[in-house]
């Protein structure tokens, strides 16, 4: 016999219910009423059954068996059997098979073969126990349930009633109008179809209704409940429950707990009554903006689109991303408004609210109350209203203002502006470059920029409602206190780098800062000190006193008549509209004027002055200083230094001072002094108008530019040049050396009387009237009829075209007619007279016919001059006749190609004739150029390769020779190239000498160095016996190449051998190129040739060039005497000067010694 022992239920543990339907006691566990115990002994393994239901067991059956309840107690005992089975589906396919257990006609419990869930509903079939389906003891499985664990149960379509009882259950009601109750423990219910009753008891539920109009109650606990579709009522019950909204008209109860209750898309037309403690309303995902408006205390609508909420009973308001609207005006109990990330607008209650802006570009007015304010991110506008707020900026560019009470603000990161209003506000700027509005109604105010980032905070008391100034003092860096002056605001601030006044007379004195402080006051007649530190002040409106102190400091004056004191540091100041004193004191300043009539004074220092519009005084001071006179009759004085002046438009008055200065008059009839200064060597340009110019006692260069100027050259070398117009220009008794050019217009130039300078004057175009008085002058009338009276000295004259009179005066003088019909007197003195071609019909007052050394005192240059054939004039050439036509007149010598001169008191008779002519400077013949050799005296076309010539150190090779021919038409292309003619010792040479331009002369400077004068410079510097050579119709040019560059003996005359350079060789055809590259080692001829590689490879010159800016101290420069290696230097110069080479043709050495036909 065997025991087998199972746990089942008692007859009260499964109920049948209509429809073939049972459910299990939801309360089931085993140690519950419900559940029993089945104690069988058998001597088979089957527990057989009754066929017939209802009946009694067989009479063989052998099954006994006790049942005890829960507690152990025997409730049953006898001999059992299975009165039918029930087969139990749970609808998803799992089917357990319930045994009705009897003994005698009593049912005593039920066993399954299966585990059955308690609370659930089954469908089931009834089966007859036969022989064939008797179970096997073990088949039957004990029924156990822990309470502690949660009941899964589920409805079906009909309307069920279910109870989770203990545990944390989970429910479904599915289809039907379920009532359902999750009893205790965390349950988690469904409503599904239909109108359902959700209970969900104590502890923390989560109820969803479905769809269908559902009643949902969440109890006692943190429950979450939402409805779904249908037109449900949501009681939260006590706890912190969450509420969703989801479609439909629903009706929504907090209860008690703080309570959130969410609404999404499509909502309807809701009812919401928060209840009692802190309860949210909450619509953050909506996906369009809502607007909220209080009807009431903590009551009001939200509306979206469509949609609408009445809700009441709500402490807390959550918004959407978008542009919400809050407006809680009309609620007398305070309210929490969290705003999305859209661009809100929100208004607060009368009571104490909490309003956080979240991020978006917020509007907050928190309204009345004792309200905290957060901006959040955005560039937020946040007003406090009444009473005392405490007001948080938030991330972003916010605009926040206090309004009455004692408020608190933090603008945090971003450049925030904070205004005060009444009270005693506590401002804060936080990161960022914030700016503090502050009013005269402020109470006591304490303010602190705070630092982070770019921070540049600003102290505004710009008030546009104020009636008086302030009063602002720095106590040190970036701190200090202030005043209303005619108010009672007061306070301390800190962190401030920025400070702009109000439109009154306001103070602000910054001495004791050394960091920099930005000072702007607005209008009014404001005194401002600035600090050590490099400040940025702008005075604005009104007649403002500025001292900028220490530091590289920027000023602005405004308008008004404002007082500037720079003081030390490169500073920059700008006086703006008004009549403005501008002191700029020491260091390197930039000073403006603008609009006005400014005094601007710059001090010590390299100063940048401007003085704008207006009648302008500027003064420099010590130091390199530029000033800008502008427009306006202004008044520069450059002060010690090196300055540069301005005057701009206008009639103004300039004067350097000391120093080497520049200073330009610009447009209007200019004054211009520099003789306030008691050295430096000024460059003045007078500009346009009819200026005044006095230079001062250095070496000055005037350009007096267009209009009537009249120039006043006092002490050093000056150098002054008329330009356009009819100009006066004069030296004084102080004055030295002069170069005078009196451009265009009829121009009268005077050199003082008594000094004995070599002035350089040159009239230009117009008909100008030149006085040089004392000194060896070379005059250049230019064109027109000009008059010219060299006065006492050896002068150069040169009328130039124009019929002039020139007179030379006392002293050795040198007169050219050039062209028009001239009339010249070359008064006291050995004079020449100069004859050019197509020169005209000149006149010589007073030729001096006394004979010395078979010449007469005066002379005639006629090398100019050509006959028909070309060739240079001989006296052969010369027609003679007399005025009267007699003999008895005034000799008239007359030339092949028209020209003549008439010598006034000399009678034909007296230049009639080859010995007369030749007294008189009229050549009889033109012999060849020689050049010193070994051998003797050689013309320069004679000499070839291989030939030895003399050097200053000995005897040297010719390694190349040739020439170039310029006829007529090239000459009259590039006049540059017409040759230099040297009288007779010019330049140590013992015959005339006629050298291309480019050829240079070795000459002993006033150091005691030697350089090389290019021939075209004598004719620059005006050395006396040199001139261009004009009247060449042709000319041929000819080259001596050494292995070397050497100074060789050319008539005389110590004159350089050809040097290579890329300007000579440029001149060459590409075959005498070629040559030159074969003869000049270590080069490869080829026609690609580098000119440069040339040069290099040929060695340096002799001697350094001479450079143009070098002429005026060359001109005392004398010739270089040749060294006594050239042997035949002596005996061949007597012996050239005793029998000339004579050729038949004119040979003109160039760097060569050139020749041109005669």
């Amino acid at each position: 016999m065997a025991t087998y022992t199972f746990v089942g239920y008692s007859p009260s543990g499964i109920s049948f219910l209509s429809g073939a339907r049972l459910r299990i006691d939801s309360t089931y566990d085993a140690n519950s009423a419900s559940a029993y115990s089945f104690e069988v002994t058998d001597d088979d393994t089957q527990w057989s059954g009754d066929s017939m239901v209802d009946g009694t067991a067989d009479d063989t059956s052998q099954q006994t068996t006790t049942v005890r309840d829960g507690d152990g107690n025997v409730v049953a005992n006898g001999q059992s059997y299975l009165e039918y089975s029930k087969t139990a589906s749970d609808g998803y396919g799992n089917d357990i098979v319930i045994y009705r257990v009897m003994i005698g006609s009593t049912t005593v419990g039920y066993a399954a073969d299966g585990l059955l869930v308690p609370g659930n509903t089954y469908d089931y079939t009834v089966d007859e126990i036969t022989p064939t389906n008797q179970p096997l003891y073990s088949s039957i499985v004990d029924q156990s349930h822990d309470p502690d664990q949660g009941n899964d149960m589920e409805g079906t379509a009909n309307g069920d009633s279910l109870l989770g009882a203990s545990g944390d259950d989970t429910i479904e009601g599915n289809a039907g109008y379920d009532t359902i109750y999750g009893g205790t423990g965390n349950d988690r219910i469904g409503g599904g179809e239909g109108n359902d009753s959700l209970y969900g008891g104590d502890d923390d539920d989560s109820i969803r209704g479905w769809s269908g109009d559902d009643q949902v109650f969440g109890g006692g606990g943190d429950d979450t409940l939402e409805d779904d579709e249908g037109n449900d009522t949501i009681y939260g019950g006590a706890g912190d429950d969450n509420i969703y909204l989801w479609k439909g008209d629903d009706s929504a109860f907090g209860g008690d707990g703080n309570d959130t209750i969410e609404a999404f898309d499509n909502f309807g037309t809701d009812t919401v009554v928060g209840g009692g403690d802190f309860d949210t309303l909450s619509v953050e995902t909506l996906s369009a903006p809502v607007t909220v408006t209080y009807t009431n205390d903590d009551s009001g609508t939200l509306t979206n689109g469509g949609d609408t909420i009445y809700f009441s009973e709500i402490e807390k308001i959550v918004t959407t991303d978008w542009a919400d609207l809050v407006d809680g005006r009309t609620s007398r109990v305070g309210a929490d408004f969290e705003l999305g990330d859209g661009n809100d607008t929100a208004y607060g209650t009368f009571g104490d609210d909490s309003i956080s802006g979240g991020d978006g570009d917020d509007l907050i007015d928190s309204w009345a109350g004792l309200d905290t304010v957060y901006g959040g991110a955005g560039n937020d506008s946040v007003y406090g209203g009444d009473g005392a707020d405490l007001l948080y900026g938030g991330d972003g560019t916010d605009e926040m203002q206090g309004w009455t009470g004692n408020d608190t603000l933090y603008g945090g990161a971003g450049d925030d502006t904070l205004q005060s209003w009444e009270g005693n506000e506590f401002l804060y700027g936080g990161d960022g470059a914030d700016t503090f509005l502050i009013t005269e109604k402020t109470g006591a105010t304490t303010i602190s920029g705070g630092e982070g980032g770019t921070d540049d905070d600003t102290l505004d008391f710009n008030d546009s409602s104020g009636t008086s100034g302030i009063s602002a003092t720095f106590s040190g860096n970036e701190k200090g206190s202030f005043a209303h002056t005619g108010g009672v605001g007061t306070g301390t601030f800190e962190g401030i780098e920025s400070v702009k006044g109000t439109e009154f007379n306001d103070e602000i004195d910054a001495s004791s800062t050394n960091s920099g402080i930005d000072i702007s006051t607005a209008a009014g007649d404001d005194t401002v000190i600035g600090g050590s530190g490099a400040d940025l002040i702008s005075g604005e409106a009104g007649n403002d006193s500025i001292t900028s102190g220490l530091g590289d400091d920027t000023v602005y004056g405004g308008d008004g008549a404002d007082w500037i004191n720079a003081g030390t540091g490169a500073d920059s100041v700008e006086g703006g509209l008004g009549n403005d004193s501008i002191y700029g004191g020491n260091d390197n300043d930039t000073l403006y004027g603008d609009e006005g009539n400014d005094y601007i004074e710059a001090g010590v220092g390299n100063d940048s002055v401007f003085g704008g519009t207006g009648d302008d005084v500027l003064s420099g001071a010590a130091g390199d200083d530029t000033l800008w006179g502008d427009e306006g009759n202004d008044s520069l004085i450059g002060g010690d230094g090196a300055d540069l002046l301005y005057g701009g438009i206008g009639k103004d008055t300039l004067s350097g001072g000391a120093g080497d200065n520049e200073i330009y008059g610009g447009e209007g009839d200019d004054y211009v002094a520099s003789s306030h200064a008691t050295s430096g060597n000024d460059t003045i340009y007078g500009g346009d108008g009819n200026d005044i110019i006095y230079t001062g006692s250095g070496s000055d260069v005037v350009y007096g530019g267009d209009g009537r100027d009249s120039i006043y050259l006092a002490g050093g070398e000056n150098t002054a040049y008329g330009g356009e117009g009819n100009d006066r220009i004069t030296t004084s008794d102080t004055s030295g050396a002069s170069s005078i050019d009196g451009g265009a217009g009829d121009d009268v130039i005077s050199t003082h009387n008594g000094i004995n300078n070599a002035d350089t004057i040159a009239g230009g175009e117009g008909n100008d009237s030149i006085v040089s008085h004392d000194g060896d002058d070379i005059v250049d009338a230019g064109a027109g009829n000009d008059t010219v009276l060299a006065g006492s000295g050896d002068d150069t004259v040169d009328g130039g075209d124009g019929d002039d009179e020139l007179y030379g005066e006392s002293g050795a003088d040198i007169i050219t007619g050039g062209g028009g019909d001239d009339f010249m007197s070359g008064g006291d003195g050995d004079d020449l007279f100069v004859l050019t071609h197509d020169g005209g019909n000149d006149t010589v007052y007073d030729f001096d016919m006394t004979l010395n050394a078979g010449k007469t005192a005066d002379q005639l240059d006629v090398n100019d001059l050509r006959n028909l054939d070309g060739n240079p004039i001989q006296w052969a050439d010369v027609t003679v006749t007399d005025t009267f036509g007699d003999g008895t007149g005034d000799a008239i010598l007359t030339f092949p190609e028209g020209e003549s001169i008439t010598l006034l008191g000399v009678l034909p008779t007296q230049v009639d004739g080859k010995l007369e002519m030749t007294t008189i400077g009229i050549p009889c013949f033109v012999s060849g150029t020689p050049i010193l050799t070994p051998s003797g005296w050689r013309a320069v076309e004679t000499l070839e390769p291989g030939d030895l010539v003399e050097t200053q150190e000995g005897p040297a090779p010719i390694i190349w020779a040739g020439g170039r021919d310029l006829g007529s038409a090239d000459l009259a292309a590039r006049p540059t190239d017409m040759p230099i003619h040297f009288e007779t010792g010019a330049i140590g040479n013992i015959c005339p000498l006629r050298l291309s331009p480019q050829h240079a002369v070795a000459m002993v400077q006033p150091d005691g160095c030697i350089k090389l004068v290019r021939a075209r410079h004598f004719v620059d510097m005006g050395k006396r016996g040199v001139r261009i050579a004009r009247g060449v119709k042709a000319v041929q040019y000819h080259h001596i190449l050494l292995d070397r560059h050497a100074i060789l003996s050319a008539s005389g005359a110590a004159v350089e051998s050809m040097y290579p350079g890329k300007q000579a060789l440029a001149a060459l055809s590409l075959a005498q190129r070629l040559q030159i590259a074969r003869a000049i080692k270590g080069i490869r001829p080829s026609a690609m040739i580098n000119l440069n590689d040339l040069t290099a490879a040929y060695g340096d010159r002799i001697y350094p060039l001479l450079r143009r800016k070098e002429l005026a101290i060359s001109r005392r420069a004398t010739a270089m005497p040749l060294s006594q290696n050239m042997t035949h230097f002596l005996q061949g110069q007597q012996r050239l000067a005793l029998r000339p080479v004579a050729t038949g043709k004119g040979i003109i050495l160039p760097n060569a010694l050139t020749t041109s036909p005669s």
